[in-house]
């Protein structure tokens, strides 16, 4: 991932951009992953693959990954960022170091629903 110191107008504060290399679909275990209906937070399907999600995503009855299966390669990233994603995970590390530093403006919630196989 990349930081890049920003200045804004008015401001004494650093700020920063956070750019994080996405982890293609072509990467997602679709047959262990489950994904959430956008309009509704209860309504959870699988698909078998990337082609099926795409003709779903199309439709009004879009879906968004929610508790995505990644290969084990990815277990030791600090941030993962899943191409198309409503979600950036972090590792308890990064937070931990996130929080000492004092860093501000970035939201923290314990999300246990990213796997690896």
């Amino acid at each position: 991932y990349v930081l890049v110191p920003i200045a804004i107008q008015d401001s004494n504060t650093q700020h920063y951009l956070l750019f994080i290399k996405s982890i293609g679909h072509d990467e997602i275990d679709f047959s262990n992953s489950l994904y959430r209906k956008i309009l509704s937070d209860d309504e959870y399907r699988k698909f078998a693959s990337y082609s099926e999600f795409s003709e779903f995503s199309a439709s009004p009855e879009s879906y968004t990954i929610a508790f995505p299966v990644l290969p084990q390669k990815y277990a030791k990233r600090d941030l993962i960022y899943i191409q198309n994603g409503a979600e950036t995970y972090m590792s308890a590390r990064l937070i931990k170091a996130f929080r000492e530093a004092g860093i501000k403006g970035i939201e923290f919630r314990e999300i246990g629903s990213l796997r690896f196989i």
